[in-house]
């Protein structure tokens, strides 16, 4: 029986593993580099993060968090709570705005709700759609930059609504349109990973303590 829950939990944990994410990652940060960084002195206007998305918090504290609620509760830590309501219902970039992980950034599709502290930007009406792909990684990838560089003057940094609203990149048409649908398949791609790895988690919780109760007989089994 114990060999059983042993691999029951490495079958989890071998998919659970962020190596295959972290490649993905590694990928549109050597893309932002190369053609977008405002290092390299790229062509084009800067526009600010708010000409493209409305950007809000949550209203609820953390304690607002339902244990196997239906929908994600962002808050400023890194993994998701769960709650039952929901405040928007479609692509968004997530952003802590204060404690340890100020600036950490993440995509989600989905309901979710947030806590007070977390913001998150989603894109005007009159927006493509699929520009939300490289936002994401312009404010992933420069925003936890300017922020942990002491633009606060405090130990622990914090956001406010106009770090994110003034957030500054450089657009430039034809660039935008070459290598969204690269930014777009990645970040899916990632997505696609976080959930099936959450699936996996959940039925490893489910059968682990049947396993271990005998309530599921997998005696029959030869592996």
């Amino acid at each position: 029986m114990v060999s059983y829950v042993i691999l029951l939990s490495e079958v989890v944990f071998i998919h659970n593993c962020p190596v295959s994410n972290k490649n993905l990652e590694q990928q549109a940060d050597a893309l932002y580099q190369t053609f977008f960084s405002p290092k390299l002195g790229t062509q084009g206007e800067f526009v600010t993060l708010d000409e493209y998305c409305s950007i809000f918090t949550g209203k609820k504290n953390a304690n607002a968090s339902v244990d196997g609620g239906k929908y994600k509760f962002f808050t400023c830590a890194p993994d998701a709570l769960q709650i039952d309501s929901y405040i928007y219902d479609g692509n968004a970039i997530i952003v802590s705005g204060n404690g340890a992980y100020t600036g950490r950034t993440r995509f989600y599709n989905g309901k979710f709700d947030l806590y007070q502290r977390t913001y998150a930007c989603t894109l005007l009406d009159n927006v493509n759609p699929d520009f939300i792909f490289p936002l994401y990684w312009f404010v992933k990838l420069e925003l936890s930059k300017k922020i942990m560089g002491g633009t606060r003057g405090s130990a622990i940094p914090y956001i406010v609504m106009n770090d994110l609203a003034k957030f500054e990149f450089i657009y430039n048409e034809e660039t935008f349109a070459t290598y969204l649908p690269i930014f777009k398949s990645l970040t899916e791609a990632i997505q696609a990973n976080e959930f099936e790895n959450e699936n996996l988690v959940q039925i490893r919780d489910s059968l682990l303590p049947k396993l271990m109760s005998g309530e599921l007989d997998v005696s029959d089994i030869n592996l």
